[in-house]
């Protein structure tokens, strides 16, 4: 029977969704979401679900609640799995009770999955407990849309005990009126205060002051929405507990340009606090070729070229037939690629790139087969006596980037080629792989760049933080 859950999506951090919220996601035939969500959530649902964009935002209202009610029951009756993906936990100003209660209203199942607050998750990433011992023994928590935009919906003379934290949510835009309506209560001006902004992302900047100073504080320094703002004293713990703000890329804007995307390579950025835009550069296809003798060398210099080998081989030998070849591999990742076939590389270069390669194997192959597979691109190795096109790297669309970046990582030449014939020069430094793809950067900037020791994306990042450190 047809069914609607309705999944909170956490404050921010894609890593604070719940374990059946993503279970549910892959699972999901039609998911409709809100406008805060972090769309890469969207990569784990399965090619065949179709997404609806639902997003309600103060003042840009794309659908009013009627119209995402209604959304839900036609899309209800049309499929299976219905996933209805709400910022924060759907029962905290979030008018998940309304749609659940349009559904019982229709007669149609559903559940709703729990999701982390920013009144608790965000603020855990600010450093500012909801209580804490001898500081606050309670919370209230308020939304920031007032009725009519005035004070007087709240009840100011309500919140001036010092043993409670008060929170309002979605309420940057309102800190001007909540300072008025404390102050005027009779709160003291010396109670703290901070607005923080884009809580749990990399992004996240809080800004702390007290009530009598916060006003002219923000107008120095002003925060991007979405945001909340929190009143009392356990906000004089953020600068000592506020562990996401002491990560070595907090607030740095990071590119990452590649053939395909690399979920690793991001969560590693990600975990030092970056903030990381991915750009698909290419299209793997592996192509059909014409095998040769089974014998002498065979020089993989990505896991692609292995994968494409494989696809083709495996149509018509057996594993067994290759007992006479000796496999060349450059880098970890190929070399585990291969093993994934149940072959032991015979030899990998000291340094995974093809000129370190030429070096320190030239005189072993000489006077045997060696063949080399690769894609459409040339290859830096030079020492086989044969190549094979095994897959093509087709260009993907690139947009238009609408940022400037600290730093971008590029793991090939075309990656570079293709990002920058779109954008032009929008980093202030440049990560670069390995010889050959900083040789195509130079030809382009001016700007610093950065080589990886050995051409791996985990050397990559060490350049990157050693970078930060110097």
């Amino acid at each position: 029977m047809n069914k609607v859950y309705i999944v909170g999506a956490g404050c921010g951090d894609i890593n604070l969704y719940t374990l059946k919220a993503i279970r549910l996601i892959k699972e999901a035939d039609c998911i409709i979401y809100d406008d805060l969500i972090d769309t890469p959530v969207l990569d784990y649902c399965k090619s065949a679900a179709v997404k609806k964009y639902a997003g309600k935002r103060m003042h840009k209202h794309s659908f009013s609640q009627d119209t995402i009610n209604e959304l839900l029951i036609e899309c209800a009756k049309q499929y299976n799995c219905v996933v209805r993906l709400k910022g924060g936990d759907p029962y905290v100003f979030g008018r998940g009770g309304e749609e659940a209660l349009a559904l019982k209203a229709h007669q149609i199942p559903f559940e709703v999955v729990p999701g982390i607050s920013s009144c608790v998750g965000g603020l855990g990433y600010a450093g500012i407990p909801l209580t804490h011992r001898g500081l606050s023994r309670g919370f209230q928590v308020y939304t920031g849309h007032f009725e009519n935009d005035t004070q007087k919906s709240i009840q100011f003379s309500h919140m001036l005990s010092d043993d409670y934290t008060y929170i309002f949510l979605m309420s940057i835009s309102k800190l001007e009126m909540i300072v008025e309506g404390f102050l005027e209560a009779g709160k003291n001006k010396s109670t703290p205060v901070a607005v923080v902004s884009h809580a749990s992302l990399p992004s996240q900047q809080v800004l702390t002051s007290t009530l009598e100073h916060i006003l002219e504080d923000y107008k120095n320094n002003p925060l991007k929405t979405p945001g909340m703002i929190v009143v009392g004293e356990v906000v004089r713990l953020s600068d000592e507990l506020n562990f996401i703000q002491h990560k070595p890329l907090m607030n740095k804007k990071i590119l990452v340009a590649m053939t395909e995307k690399d979920p690793s390579l991001v969560s590693s950025l990600e975990f030092y606090g970056a903030d990381v835009t991915q750009i698909h550069t290419g299209r793997i296809e592996y192509v059909s070729f014409d095998l040769p003798p089974l014998a002498g060398y065979f020089i993989f210099t990505s896991s692609h070229a292995i994968k494409g080998f494989f696809s083709e081989y495996t149509k018509h030998h057996d594993i067994r037939e290759l007992k006479d070849v000796k496999f060349i591999v450059v880098g970890e990742k190929t070399k585990e690629t291969l093993r994934q076939y149940g072959i032991i590389a015979d030899y990998m270069p000291s340094a995974f790139n093809g000129e370190t390669l030429n070096k320190e194997f030239k005189t072993v192959v000489e006077g045997q087969p060696v063949t080399l597979f690769r894609g459409n691109h040339p290859s830096a190795v030079t020492i086989a006596n044969k190549e094979i096109q095994v897959y093509t790297n087709h260009l993907e669309n690139i947009g238009q980037c609408n940022r400037h970046y600290d730093y971008g990582l590029f793991t090939s030449p075309s990656s570079f080629k293709r990002f920058y014939e779109v954008n032009g020069d929008v980093c202030e430094k440049y990560v670069s792989i390995g010889k050959h793809t900083t040789q195509i950067i130079k030809e382009k900037t001016d700007q610093k760049i950065i080589e990886a020791s050995n051409s791996t994306k985990e050397k990559m990042v060490e350049a990157l933080l050693e970078d930060i450190h110097d």
